[in-house]
């Protein structure tokens, strides 16, 4: 299991001794004696485009404490827009109106304070595409920053909801960076060796067309850089094998990201 973005604390997995009573395929129950093994690692990575030269872009990586087996560095081509709000003195959230395209690959949020004193905030993200808005995903708890993602989102309205927490009354101002990217993601054609914690090392990436202007928005590429391995042993040994259990959402989990602005 990939967590994307996982919040800051304490987290804790619980390993359940069910009965086989409670399994319908007889196949998957064992009345022996188990014994199991949990690794867990935290991935991460920090990721600095360079100015392009030419038609390339290069972008130097340094990982974080976990090595990483088959590092692939994806980019897309998309737009940025940043909106800034002052928390409302109701305490009820600011409603900032998404518009996503019906190209649309992928919906990144990320939202931050704008002031010192502003030192944790809550966004949540609805899905109003059906003219019904519903709760699509949230950044919980409280947060100095927050970070959603949404893979192939719906054409249409999308609403984020950002408010200051635990005080909700709370004063400040916030920044809320929209991402939007479209067509194919493209990959690096860096080979996936593996990478040590603590390496550092340079990919250099084909710039492309740039995506055409859009008023009030910022032409971009956007980075991810993503454990190919780690992505293929998720796929190939999920989660559950109990029907009915959920897919899991935004794949691929990004280690780390990175924007580069066109002029």
């Amino acid at each position: 299991v990939i967590v994307p973005h996982p919040a800051p604390g304490v987290w804790s997995i619980v390993l359940d001794n069910a009965s086989t009573l409670f399994e319908t395929n007889p196949a998957l129950t064992s009345g022996e004696r188990a014994e199991y093994a949990i690794t867990a690692r935290l991935f991460g990575a920090s990721l600095h485009p360079i100015a392009a030269r030419g038609a390339t872009v290069s972008v130097d990586i340094q990982n974080g404490e976990t090595a990483i087996r088959e590092p692939v560095l994806n980019v897309s081509s998309g737009t940025l827009r940043s909106h800034r709000g002052t928390f409302l003195p109701t305490g009820l959230p600011n409603q900032i109106d998404i518009a996503v395209p019906g190209d649309a690959t992928t919906l990144a949020l990320h939202l931050r304070g704008d002031t010192a004193t502003t030192r944790s905030l809550e966004l949540y993200l609805y899905d109003c595409t059906s003219g019904e808005c519903f709760l699509y995903d949230f950044g919980f708890p409280a947060a100095p920053s927050q970070t959603l993602v949404v893979r192939k989102p719906k054409a249409g309205r999308w609403v984020a909801a950002v408010n200051a927490a635990p005080f909700p009354l709370a004063k400040g101002q916030f920044v809320l960076d929209e991402i939007i990217t479209t067509g194919a993601t493209r990959r690096s054609t860096a080979v996936p060796n593996p990478h040590e914690p603590g390496d550092r090392w340079t990919e250099t990436v084909a710039v492309g067309t740039a995506p055409p202007p859009v008023k009030g928005a910022q032409r971009i590429l956007f980075f991810e850089l993503v454990d190919l391995a780690s992505e293929h042993a998720e796929a190939e040994r999920p989660w559950g094998n109990r029907g009915g259990n959920p897919a899991l959402l935004n794949r691929p989990a990004a280690l780390g990201t990175a924007i580069y602005r066109f002029e």
